[in-house]
């Protein structure tokens, strides 16, 4: 099912999108469709290839006595 978005875009990518779509003989909704199906499917495989610890590496600066204390208080996390 099809449904009717609304966004705002920088005025140079518009353009270029659409001299894109032309040049392609596409409709400019289907030319976003598209990349936006290519990129997500992007995501999904990076996804794939890592674990939760691997792609979240580094997201939080934390002192690595202060996990390994939580990780002794809390039995459902032990090592």
């Amino acid at each position: 099912m099809k449904k009717k978005i609304g966004t705002i875009m920088e005025e140079e990518i518009l353009n270029r999108a659409k001299w894109i779509a032309l040049k392609e003989g596409k409709k400019l909704n289907q030319l976003i469709e598209d990349a936006l199906k290519t990129y997500i499917q992007e995501k999904d495989a990076g996804r794939r290839d890592k674990s939760i610890v691997q792609a979240t590496k580094g997201v939080f600066k934390v002192d690595k006595k202060i996990v390994d204390e939580i990780l002794r208080q809390e039995p459902f996390y032990e090592i």
